[in-house]
Protein backbone atom coordinates (compact mmCIF):
# COMPACT_ATOMS: atom_id res chain seq x y z
CA UNK A 1 0.00 0.00 0.00
CA UNK A 2 1.31 3.12 -1.02
CA UNK A 3 0.56 6.02 1.90
CA UNK A 4 0.45 9.58 1.91
CA UNK A 5 0.61 11.58 5.00
CA UNK A 6 -1.03 14.74 4.76
CA UNK A 7 -1.29 17.77 6.24
CA UNK A 8 -4.17 20.50 5.21
CA UNK A 9 -3.72 23.97 6.52
CA UNK A 10 -0.61 25.46 3.80
CA UNK A 11 -1.29 22.25 1.43
CA UNK A 12 -4.39 22.80 0.31
CA UNK A 13 -4.81 25.71 0.97
CA UNK A 14 -2.65 28.89 0.98
CA UNK A 15 -2.81 32.91 1.81
CA UNK A 16 -3.41 33.24 -2.40
CA UNK A 17 -6.62 35.50 -2.99
CA UNK A 18 -7.70 32.07 -4.57
CA UNK A 19 -8.29 30.12 -1.32
CA UNK A 20 -11.87 29.08 -0.74
CA UNK A 21 -13.00 30.62 2.63
CA UNK A 22 -16.19 30.14 5.02
CA UNK A 23 -16.31 32.59 7.90
CA UNK A 24 -12.62 33.81 7.22
CA UNK A 25 -11.04 30.68 7.72
CA UNK A 26 -8.96 29.00 4.84
CA UNK A 27 -10.73 26.09 3.49
CA UNK A 28 -9.12 25.30 0.03
CA UNK A 29 -7.32 26.48 -2.99
CA UNK A 30 -8.84 24.81 -5.82
CA UNK A 31 -5.02 24.53 -7.50
CA UNK A 32 -3.53 22.85 -5.03
CA UNK A 33 -6.87 20.27 -4.80
CA UNK A 34 -6.15 19.71 -8.50
CA UNK A 35 -2.41 18.57 -7.91
CA UNK A 36 -3.44 16.49 -4.87
CA UNK A 37 -5.79 14.46 -7.56
CA UNK A 38 -3.13 14.40 -9.87
CA UNK A 39 -0.88 12.44 -7.66
CA UNK A 40 -3.49 10.20 -6.37
CA UNK A 41 -4.29 9.71 -9.75
CA UNK A 42 -0.81 8.73 -10.18
CA UNK A 43 0.14 6.73 -7.47
CA UNK A 44 -3.26 5.46 -6.16
CA UNK A 45 -2.08 6.50 -2.40
CA UNK A 46 -3.95 6.06 0.62
CA UNK A 47 -4.59 9.04 2.86
CA UNK A 48 -3.06 9.39 6.31
CA UNK A 49 -4.08 12.41 8.01
CA UNK A 50 -1.36 13.90 9.74
CA UNK A 51 -3.44 17.66 9.74
CA UNK A 52 -4.43 19.26 13.55
CA UNK A 53 -7.58 18.33 11.97
CA UNK A 54 -6.88 14.84 12.22
CA UNK A 55 -8.01 16.32 16.42
CA UNK A 56 -11.42 14.66 17.08
CA UNK A 57 -13.00 13.79 13.57
CA UNK A 58 -13.71 10.15 11.97
CA UNK A 59 -12.00 8.81 9.29
CA UNK A 60 -15.59 9.39 7.36
CA UNK A 61 -15.65 12.67 8.20
CA UNK A 62 -12.42 13.85 7.05
CA UNK A 63 -13.17 11.92 3.65
CA UNK A 64 -16.31 13.57 3.73
CA UNK A 65 -14.47 17.12 4.14
CA UNK A 66 -12.02 16.33 1.56
CA UNK A 67 -14.82 15.18 -1.07
CA UNK A 68 -16.85 18.33 -0.38
CA UNK A 69 -13.42 20.67 -1.05
CA UNK A 70 -13.06 18.07 -4.40
CA UNK A 71 -10.09 15.68 -3.02
CA UNK A 72 -11.07 12.62 -5.24
CA UNK A 73 -11.36 10.59 -1.88
CA UNK A 74 -13.20 7.16 -3.50
CA UNK A 75 -11.18 4.66 -5.46
CA UNK A 76 -11.45 1.26 -6.47
CA UNK A 77 -9.74 -1.52 -4.27
CA UNK A 78 -9.28 -4.34 -6.32
CA UNK A 79 -8.93 -6.99 -3.59
CA UNK A 80 -12.17 -6.12 -2.07
CA UNK A 81 -13.74 -5.35 -5.27
CA UNK A 82 -15.53 -2.35 -4.25
CA UNK A 83 -15.03 1.40 -3.74
CA UNK A 84 -14.08 2.99 -0.77
CA UNK A 85 -12.36 6.05 0.71
CA UNK A 86 -8.83 6.79 0.69
CA UNK A 87 -8.64 7.89 3.87
CA UNK A 88 -7.23 4.71 5.78
CA UNK A 89 -6.41 6.33 9.21
CA UNK A 90 -5.01 9.56 11.12
CA UNK A 91 -1.79 9.75 13.36
CA UNK A 92 -2.07 9.64 16.76
CA UNK A 93 -1.69 13.20 18.56
CA UNK A 94 0.32 12.59 21.58
CA UNK A 95 3.95 13.29 20.09
CA UNK A 96 6.49 15.81 20.74
CA UNK A 97 6.74 16.30 17.22
CA UNK A 98 4.34 15.54 14.22
CA UNK A 99 7.34 13.08 12.85
CA UNK A 100 7.67 11.44 15.54
CA UNK A 101 3.04 10.88 15.42
CA UNK A 102 3.72 9.72 11.80
CA UNK A 103 7.02 7.39 12.47
CA UNK A 104 4.90 5.45 15.05
CA UNK A 105 2.27 4.97 12.87
CA UNK A 106 4.64 3.95 10.18
CA UNK A 107 6.02 1.20 12.48
CA UNK A 108 2.78 -0.20 13.47
CA UNK A 109 1.92 -0.82 9.94
CA UNK A 110 5.19 -1.46 8.37
CA UNK A 111 4.14 -4.65 6.92
CA UNK A 112 1.41 -3.19 4.83
CA UNK A 113 3.32 0.10 3.33
CA UNK A 114 5.11 -0.33 0.17
CA UNK A 115 6.35 3.23 -0.21
CA UNK A 116 5.30 6.55 1.69
CA UNK A 117 5.80 10.19 1.24
CA UNK A 118 5.04 13.35 3.52
CA UNK A 119 3.14 16.63 2.66
CA UNK A 120 3.29 19.21 4.77
CA UNK A 121 4.50 23.08 5.42
CA UNK A 122 5.65 22.78 8.87
CA UNK A 123 9.41 20.95 8.83
CA UNK A 124 8.23 19.10 12.53
CA UNK A 125 6.86 16.73 10.34
CA UNK A 126 9.97 15.46 8.89
CA UNK A 127 12.85 13.93 11.37
CA UNK A 128 16.28 11.67 10.20
CA UNK A 129 14.10 8.96 9.08
CA UNK A 130 11.41 11.13 7.19
CA UNK A 131 13.33 13.25 5.62
CA UNK A 132 14.16 11.91 2.10
CA UNK A 133 10.25 11.46 1.96
CA UNK A 134 9.29 14.67 3.01
CA UNK A 135 7.80 17.21 0.50
CA UNK A 136 7.55 21.24 2.52
CA UNK A 137 5.24 23.16 1.31
CA UNK A 138 4.90 27.01 1.68
CA UNK A 139 2.01 28.87 3.71
CA UNK A 140 1.74 31.17 0.61
CA UNK A 141 1.28 28.88 -2.15
CA UNK A 142 0.48 25.30 -0.68
CA UNK A 143 1.51 22.41 -3.02
CA UNK A 144 2.79 23.42 -5.81
CA UNK A 145 3.15 20.89 -9.13
CA UNK A 146 7.01 20.67 -8.86
CA UNK A 147 6.05 19.11 -4.91
CA UNK A 148 3.11 17.04 -6.87
CA UNK A 149 5.69 15.88 -9.02
CA UNK A 150 7.98 14.69 -6.58
CA UNK A 151 5.26 13.02 -4.51
CA UNK A 152 4.06 10.81 -7.04
CA UNK A 153 7.80 9.80 -7.96
CA UNK A 154 8.26 9.25 -4.36
CA UNK A 155 5.53 6.91 -3.75
CA UNK A 156 5.63 5.07 -7.19
CA UNK A 157 9.44 4.38 -5.94
CA UNK A 158 8.19 0.90 -4.42
CA UNK A 159 10.72 -0.84 -1.59
CA UNK A 160 12.18 -3.93 -2.81
CA UNK A 161 12.03 -6.98 -1.16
Amino acid sequence: MKILFLDIDGVLNNTCPGTVCVKGKRLYDPHCISVLNNVLGDTNANIVISSAWRVGYSCDFLAGQLDMMGVCVQHYTVYKDKYAHRIVGVTDTNGPTRATEIVRWIEANQDKIDSYAIVDDNEDAMCDMTKCMFVQTADDTGLTREQGGRLIKLLNNMKKN
